[in-house]
C-alpha cells in the first residue's frame, strides 16, 4: 500500500500538468513539502525516474526550493550522471549563494566521481563562507585523507576537535587515520575506498609485507613498508623490518642503516635492539651482538626475548658456558618457564661433549706410533684407575692433556685420581677450572663433594652441595650427599628426614636404606658381630656372669634381621667360670615404613637352659613426630623355669627421644606387674655424636626394678620375686668406626642392687663389641 500512494498522487500530478493553463488558485492548493517528502522516498527506494519527475513539477512553480534541487542532485549522481547533479546544484547558488547544504553535497558529488582535488576546492570556497562549521571541515578532512593530503586532512581534523571534542564522526575519522595510510594506486594492495588514493588500516599494510617477507619476496615487503613510512616515517615496525629483509639478503650495511635511524640508544626500542641482535648475530659480530642484548637488558632486565637472543649468541660464538649461565640466571628465579627449560636442556646434551678446545687439531705424543683417539686413552686411564694402578693412569691423564689442555673428560678422571690418592688439594686445583667451561657439570660438582668431605673439610663441602642443589634442585644423588653432612655435623633430625624422603621416592635403593638406619644404629648393614658380657657380684656369694655372642646381620628392601647364639656361663667360689652353661637363640627383626616415618623391632629368643628366658618375645614400635622427636613404645615377655619352679615376667615400655644437632636425649619407663603389683624403672640416655652416627659416646643411668635379669631366677635363696625391689646403674658407651669395615663398641658401668629388703650389693658390668661388615 505504501507504493501505491505515491504512484496515485504522481498521477495526478501529471492529470493538472496536462492541463494547458493553470490557474493561481490551482498552484496555491498544491502540496510541495510533500511533494518533497514523495521526492525524497521515491529516491530512497530507487524509483528515480519518478523521483525527478516529482522534483521537476515541484521546480516548475519554486525553482528556488533547494530540497527538491537536492534531491534532484542526488539522484542524478546515484545514476552516474555527475555533470547533470553538478548543473543542479550550482543552480542552488543563484538563489542562494552560500547554501551549506549545497557545499555539502557538491564536496561529496566530487568524492563519488573521484575527484577529491576538486572537492577540497570547493570546501575551501564553503569556508570562507562557513569558517568554523563542523560538517564542511569533516567534508574537507575527508576530500584531503582520499587525496592523499594526510597531514592537511589531520590538521583539519585536530581543528574541529579543538572546537568540539565531542564531536563523534570526527574522533572516528581521526583515530582511523592514526592507524591508516593512503595508498597511491602502484601501491595498492589492501582495498579500500575508491579514488586516486586507498585508505588502509598499517597493521594491515604491515601484515601484507610481513607475509610477502616470510615467502622470500624481500622486494614486496620492503615496498609495503616504505609505503607506510612515507606518511607515518615514526612507524618503527616497518623500519625494523626492511632491515630484516636486509639482513636476510646478507646485506648488512644497508640493515644497519636502516636500524641507525631507530637511535635505539636514546629510544630503547625493544623491537629495534632484537633486530640489531640479529643482524649483528647473522654476520657473526658477536660482540657488537652482546653490546646490544647488554643495551636492551639495560632497558627490560628480565626480558626473555633479550636473554633467549643472548644465549644463542654466546652459543653461536662457541662460549656454551655463558650462554648456559644466561639461561640458568633466569630460570634460577623462575624455574617453571618452558621456554628457558627447553633451551637449557637443549644445551646440556652439548655439555662435556661439545668443547672449545675440541676445535684444536690434536698432535700426536712421540712415543705414540700409530694415532690413537684421545677417548681411547682417557678410557684405557680410568680401567687402570679401577683397577688401583693410579700411577699409570695418571701419567696417561697428563699425557692427553699436554696434547689437548683443558679436555673435559680427561681433566676430570686427573682430579678424581688424585682425590682416590688423597692429594685433595691438587685435585681440588685441577677440578675447579672445569667448572668455568662447563658451570653446571654434575660430574665435576660430586668429585669436588667427595673430595672435599674426603679432606674433612665439610663447610667446603656443603658449600659445593648448596651450589650443586640450585642448579639441579631435588637431585637424588645431591640430596643424598646433603644428608650425609647432615650426619656429619651432628644434625641427625635433619639427616633422618632427608633419608626418610629420599627412600620414600625409591623403596628399593639399598644405600638409601643403609643410610635411614645408619643414623639410628647399625641397624641396616650386612656383617657379622662378636661379643663378650660380664659382670661379677660379691655378695651374698660370688656371681660371675659372663656371655659370649656371635650376631649375623642380613638386610633385605623390606626390613634388616638379626640372628643371635649367646653362650652364659655361670661361675662361683669353687667353680669361678664353669659352674652352669646354657645357650639361648634369639631372632631380632627391623621392618621399615619410612613413608609413615616408622619402623618396629620384633624379638624371638628361645633357651633350653635355666640361665636364660626359656622363651621371650617382645614388640616395639618407633614412630617419628617431626622436629627431632620420636615415640617408642611396646611389649616384651620372657617366661624362666629352673628346677623348682616357673617365672612369667612381663614388661611394658615407653620411650620418647630427642634429636637435637649432634645431641640425642631419651627417657624410657619400664612397668612390670609382679603379684597383683607394679614395679617401675627408669632410664634416661644422653649420647653425643662425632663426625657420623658410628662415632658417639653415651651415658645412661636406670633406677627402679628391672625384672628381667635371668640370675634372679637360678635359685638364688636371697632373692624374693614378690619384694619390689630397687637398683641404680649408671653405664658410660662409645662406638667407633674403625675403618670402612670395622666397628668398635664398649660398655663400661656400675650397677648398685638391693637383693633383699635393705640390703644392696654392687656389681661392675663390661660389654665388649667388634663388628665386621661385609662388601654389600
Amino acid at each position: 500500500m505504501y507504493q501505491i500512494r505515491p504512484i496515485l498522487f504522481f498521477i495526478i500530478l501529471v492529470l493538472v500538468c496536462s492541463n494547458t493553463a493553470v490557474s493561481q488558485t490551482d498552484s496555491v492548493k498544491f502540496d510541495y513539502d510533500k511533494a518533497v517528502r514523495v521526492a525524497q522516498d521515491l529516491a530512497r527506494s530507487r524509483q528515480f525516474d519518478d523521483a525527478r519527475m516529482v522534483c521537476n513539477r515541484i521546480l516548475r512553480d519554486k525553482p528556488d526550493n533547494i530540497d527538491a534541487r537536492l534531491i534532484l542532485s542526488n539522484v542524478f549522481s546515484w545514476q552516474g550522471y555527475y555533470d547533470e547533479a553538478r548543473e543542479e546544484l550550482l543552480k542552488i547558488f543563484d538563489y542562494k549563494n552560500t547554501d551549506k547544504s549545497a557545499f555539502l553535497a557538491l564536496i561529496k558529488l566530487n568524492i563519488d566521481e573521484g575527484k577529491p582535488e576538486s572537492g577540497i576546492v570547493i570546501a575551501e570556497t564553503a569556508l570562507e563562507f562557513h569558517p568554523d562549521d563542523p560538517d564542511i571541515i569533516l567534508a574537507y578532512s575527508r576530500a584531503c585523507l582520499l587525496s592523499g593530503k594526510f597531514l592537511e586532512a589531520k590538521k583539519a581534523l585536530m581543528v574541529l576537535l579543538e572546537a568540539d571534542p565531542y564531536n563523534a564522526d570526527a574522533r572516528e575519522m581521526y583515530y582511523s587515520m592514526r592507524n591508516a595510510i593512503p595508498l597511491s594506486n602502484e601501491g595498492r594492495i589492501v582495498p579500500g575506498i575508491t579514488g586516486p588514493f586507498d585508505i588502509a588500516k598499517m597493521d594491515d599494510v604491515f601484515q601484507t609485507g610481513v607475509n610477502f617477507a616470510a615467502n622470500g619476496q624481500y622486494d614486496e615487503a620492503r615496498k609495503q613498508c616504505q609505503e607506510i613510512l612515507f606518511y607515518r616515517p615514526d612507524y618503527k615496525p616497518a623500519r625494523v623490518l626492511i632491515a630484516q629483509t636486509y639482513a636476510w639478503e646478507n646485506n648488512f650495511n644497508d640493515a644497519r642503516t636502516e636500524l641507525e635511524k631507530l637511535q635505539v640508544e636514546l629510544t630503547g626500542y625493544r623491537d629495534g635492539i632484537l633486530g640489531w641482535i640479529d643482524v649483528e648475530k647473522w654476520s657473526e659480530n658477536y660482540i657488537s651482538a652482546i653490546r646490544f642484548c647488554n643495551l636492551g637488558l639495560n632497558f627490560y632486565p628480565h626480558d626473555e626475548d633479550i636473554l633467549i637472543k643472548k644465549a644463542e649468541v654466546y652459543e653461536a660464538s662457541g662460549n656454551l658456558y655463558e650462554a648456559k649461565r644466561t639461561l640458568f640466571s633466569y630460570l634460577s628465579g623462575h624455574p617453571d618457564n618452558i621456554r628457558f627449560t627447553q633451551a637449557y636442556n637443549r644445551l646440556m646434551t652439548l655439555a662435556g661433549k661439545r668443547e672449545i678446545e675440541a676445535k684444536r687439531k690434536p698432535i700426536l705424543l712421540d712415543s705414540i706410533a700409530a694415532p690413537i683417539p684421545l677417548d681411547t686413552l682417557v678410557a684405557e686411564a680410568n680401567r687402570l684407575a679401577q683397577d688401583g694402578d693410579f700411577t699409570k693412569a695418571r701419567e696417561i691423564c697428563r699425557d692427553v692433556l699436554r696434547i689437548q689442555p683443558g679436555m673435559y673428560s680427561a681433566t676430570l678422571l686427573l682430579g678424581n685420581i688424585l682425590g682416590w690418592e688423597q692429594n685433595y688439594a691438587e685435585a681440588i686445583a685441577v677440578l675447579e677450572p672445569l667448572l668455568k667451561v662447563s658451570f653446571d657439570s654434575k660430574d665435576v660438582i660430586n668429585s669436588l663433594i667427595d673430595i672435599e668431605m674426603w679432606a674433612q673439610n665439610y663447610d667446603n663441602a656443603e658449600t659445593w652441595v648448596a651450589y650443586g642443589l640450585k642448579i639441579y634442585p631435588g637431585d637424588p644423588d645431591l640430596t643424598f650427599k646433603k644428608a650425609v653432612l647432615y650426619q656429619r655435623s651432628g644434625e641427625l633430625t635433619k639427616a633422618s628426614e632427608t633419608f626418610g624422603a629420599l627412600l620414600a621416592a625409591n623403596p628399593g635403593n639399598k644405600e638409601y636404606l643403609r643410610a635411614f638406619y645408619s643414623v639410628k644404629g647399625p641397624l641396616h648393614i650386612n656383617g657379622v658381630s662378636a661379643e663378650y658380657t660380664h659382670s661379677q657380684y660379691k655378695l651374698p656369694v660370688v656371681q660371675n656372669w659372663n656371655m659370649f655372642s656371635m650376631k649375623y646381620y642380613k638386610s633385605t628392601k623390606a626390613a634388616s634381621m638379626i640372628g643371635t647364639v649367646n653362650a652364659g656361663f655361670i661361675g662361683n667360689d669353687t667353680a669361678k667360670f664353669m659352674q652352669d652353661a646354657g645357650l639361648q637363640f634369639e631372632f631380632d627383626v627391623y621392618p621399615i615404613f619410612p613413608k609413615q616415618k616408622r619402623y618396629f623391632h620384633l624379638n624371638l629368643g628361645l633357651s633350653p637352659s635355666a640361665i636364660f628366658a626359656r622363651q621371650r618375645f617382645g614388640a616395639n614400635i618407633y614412630n617419628e613426630l617431626g622436629a627431632g622427636w620420636e615415640f617408642s613404645g611396646g611389649i616384651n615377655y620372657m617366661r624362666f623355669r629352673n628346677e623348682a619352679d616357673t617365672s612369667s615376667v612381663f614388661m611394658f615400655n615407653a620411650g620418647i627421644s630427642k634429636y637435637y644437632k649432634a645431641l640425642m636425649a631419651s627417657f624410657n619407663l619400664i612397668l612390670s606387674p609382679i603379684n597383683q603389683k607394679l614395679s617401675q624403672g627408669y632410664q634416661l640416655t644422653v649420647r653425643k655424636y662425632f663426625l657420623t652416627p658410628e662415632d658417639w659416646i653415651q651415658v645412661s643411668v636406670g633406677t627402679g626394678l628391672f625384672p628381667d635379669n635371668p640370675l634372679y631366677y637360678l635359685n638364688d635363696p636371697n632373692y624374693n620375686p614378690s619384694q619390689m625391689l630397687s637398683s641404680l646403674n649408671l653405664i658410660v658407651a662409645a662406638r667407633y668406626r674403625l675403618s670402612e669395615r670395622w666397628i668398635g663398641r664398649i660398655y663400661v658401668g656400675y650397677s648398685r642392687e638391693e637383693y633383699r629388703q635393705s640390703f644392696f650389693r654392687t656389681s661392675p658390668i663390661l660389654n665388649l663389641a667388634l663388628i665386621y661388615l661385609f662388601k654389600d
